[in-house]
């Protein structure tokens, strides 16, 4: 027994012959210390077989932030920011942008039905065939229908994607988009209401042919100086309320509003701190956000002269959001 209480597992009762009480006492010593060698054994290989797959999850969640662009635009016609923060290890949710050949800002927001490393597969094909989409020219009309054509064909029945995508024309304040199935987007402007924005709905991704549930049509905003454009994922309106329920997009608007002429990077920090807290810590599914700023109108832009000395750090913005 001493030798077991300092750590001596081997430990055994020794030329165990005799029947009586004694003897019973030796050979039970000797079963348990067997049973708790066997027990420790099969803890240490399950120990080390579930830090292997917490690694593996780790270099997966590595590998999908890779994928998330975090070096943002630097330039005078708007301010970009976005965060993802996963529920478990990887994320469904996840957000791109990216310079079209034409000079188009594409912003994605989507949203892959389920969590963990299922939805961050669907992810990662979904945000590839968007962005080699985009890249070609096309619309966001077009790039919805080919993605949801895609999807039907190489993933699971059971999954879909919801999905904003905005094509913003920084020299007009134009912007061009499909919302599939995903949470309208909120303008913020300050002095005012925030108010719904992107409203008009195409179908859900990856459920049905084309047609079955609707076309996929394309709407149009515009900003104004000082505006925000604020996306996000269901992950943000469904977290808990503060008097009880879900937040919901009224509870999103009400915390908004007074951050209406904040940056972009600051919108989205208080918010996900403000969730964080709402949740106490546990996020019940992924938060993904994104804001877009409009900072100047058409009549301020820049005079070709400095339009021209202002191409190199464009050119730089666009090859970080591309690479990234």
């Amino acid at each position: 027994v001493d030798q077991l209480a300092a750590g001596d597992l081997d430990a055994e009762v020794k030329d165990v012959n005799t029947k009586d009480e004694l003897g019973r006492l030796a050979i039970g010593f000797n079963n348990m210390t067997r049973q708790i060698r066997h027990q420790i054994a099969a803890l240490t290989e399950e120990s080390a077989a579930r830090e292997k797959v917490e690694s593996e999850l780790r270099i997966a969640r590595q590998i999908q932030t890779d994928l998330l662009p975090t070096k943002f635009p630097d330039c005078p016609e708007f301010s970009l920011h976005a965060v993802n923060l996963p529920a478990l290890y990887v994320a469904g949710d996840f957000y791109d942008f990216f310079f079209t050949p034409s000079g188009l800002l594409n912003l994605v927001i989507a949203d892959v039905s389920g969590k963990g490393v299922p939805a961050a597969l669907v992810m990662a094909v979904t945000r590839t065939v968007v962005r080699n989409l985009a890249a070609a020219g096309h619309s966001p009309a077009e790039i919805a229908r080919a993605t949801n054509r895609t999807l039907l064909t190489d993933t699971p029945a059971s999954m879909f994607v919801t999905m904003l995508l905005c094509q913003y024309d920084r020299a007009t304040g134009r912007l061009t988009y499909v919302n599939a199935g995903h949470p309208p987007a909120l303008r913020l402007r300050p002095g005012s209401e925030p108010i719904e924005a992107c409203t008009l709905q195409s179908p859900l991704l990856g459920v049905a042919a084309e047609g079955a549930m609707g076309p996929f049509v394309q709407g149009e905003e515009r900003l104004a100086p000082g505006d925000t454009l604020f996306l996000y994922t269901d992950g943000v309106s469904e977290s808990p309320g503060s008097e009880g329920g879900l937040l919901r997009t009224a509870g999103v608007a009400q915390f908004l509003r007074p951050l209406a002429g904040a940056a972009p990077e600051a919108i989205c920090r208080r918010t996900s701190d403000r969730l964080d807290q709402l949740c106490g810590g546990h996020r019940l599914d992924d938060i993904t956000m994104a804001a877009l700023r409009c900072l100047v109108t058409p009549s301020e832009q820049p005079e070709p002269e400095a339009e021209q000395q202002l191409a190199g750090s464009r050119a730089g913005a666009t090859e970080g959001a591309t690479l990234g």
